[in-house]
């Protein structure tokens, strides 16, 4: 809890989980102690229906249809899970849908706030199944395909879709399988990159310092339980990941002692695409991140009640669903 703000940061595997629990006590607690919950949707004026408050997300097509399930089955499910009325349009790019998120709650029982909530699950499950990745422009030809051969099998091959942006010669590629289908990418860059017949990158070891000296390297920063949570027992999981994505990683204290700093160097030098393969890693690790990071506001008046005497109540909630959670005193989130 940042006190400044009085917002509430939550980290860990379980925050999505965590977060709805904090939206139902908001809405248990919202208009004070002792105040009734909030009247369901069906109930109220027409007026206090149009004060509730709407978002709305751009999403790409595939993605969309994935998120709405067969039948819109699931969509419905989560209309109900968090509370809120989603309608679907075509966006201005026929590649894209527009999905307006309603809160079923009015604007003054905090509705705006927990829509809030809702939206950032949405984009954190967006960045998990949505990857970009470049790709040098001499291998976009090749990637696509006579008739777009090779990049349709890409796709079936791994359920996803996939769109090359000729103007950056970056791919972007959306699906529950997106992960796995970059990596296949990076590799596939890895063995062509240097043109037709060309051979496979040398491992790490080879090669002399100066090449060493020429690996890519990209900084990212950590709340110090997500970075505990990314290194794993006794760094048994962030070593997993260097093998899996061809990289190494250092760890050292933020500027603030809360955050770590995760230093990211690709094995293959910047003449064999490590640049590109980097920045597949760091997209990778950003959409880990987006998947146990998730913020909410809090309203000033609950921040106290939430954190309990001498923190015992937030303690309790970090315990119950094994995350971190901080408020944010300037924001109140």
């Amino acid at each position: 809890v940042d006190p400044d703000s009085t917002k509430v940061t939550i980290c860990g595997d379980m925050a999505e989980i965590a977060v709805q629990e904090l939206i139902a006590w908001i809405q248990r607690h919202g208009a004070g102690e002792g105040a009734p919950s909030t009247a369901p949707a069906s109930a109220g004026t027409s007026d206090e229906s149009e004060q509730r408050p709407t978002q709305c997300i751009e999403m790409p097509g595939k993605l969309a249809d994935l998120f709405l399930g067969r039948d819109s089955q699931d969509v419905r499910q989560f209309e109900e899970k968090h509370g809120v009325s989603i309608r679907v349009e075509a966006g201005a790019n026929r590649q894209f849908r527009r999905l307006h998120i309603t809160a079923r709650a009015s604007a003054q029982d905090h509705g705006m706030e927990r829509l809030q909530g809702v939206v950032q699950a949405v984009q954190s499950w967006m960045n998990g199944r949505q990857l970009v990745l470049p790709i040098p422009s001499s291998l976009v030809g090749r990637f696509i395909g006579r008739g777009g051969a090779n990049i349709s099998a890409f796709q079936k091959r791994h359920n996803v879709s996939a769109a090359v942006d000729p103007d950056s010669t970056k791919v972007t590629i959306c699906g529950d399988m997106a992960e796995i289908a970059v990596q296949e990418l990076i590799a596939w860059i890895q063995r062509h990159g240097a043109g037709e017949g060309a051979p496979s990158t040398a491992p790490a070891s080879a090669g002399t310092s100066d090449e060493s000296e020429q690996r890519p390297t990209q900084c990212i920063e950590m709340p110090g339980k997500l970075a505990d949570l990314f290194l794993g027992r006794d760094s048994q999981d962030v070593r997993q990941f260097e093998e899996k994505h061809g990289v190494s990683i250092r760890v050292e204290a933020g500027a603030n002692r809360q955050f770590r700093r995760l230093h990211i160097t690709a094995r293959a030098s910047a003449q064999d695409h490590g640049m590109e393969r980097l920045q597949g890693v760091v997209q990778a690790v950003q959409s880990w991140m987006n998947g146990r990071q998730l913020v909410l506001p809090i309203p000033s008046s609950l921040v106290g009640r939430f954190i309990g005497r001498g923190g015992a109540n937030i303690s309790a909630f970090q315990k119950r669903h094994n995350v971190s959670a901080a408020v944010d005193p300037d924001s109140t989130k």
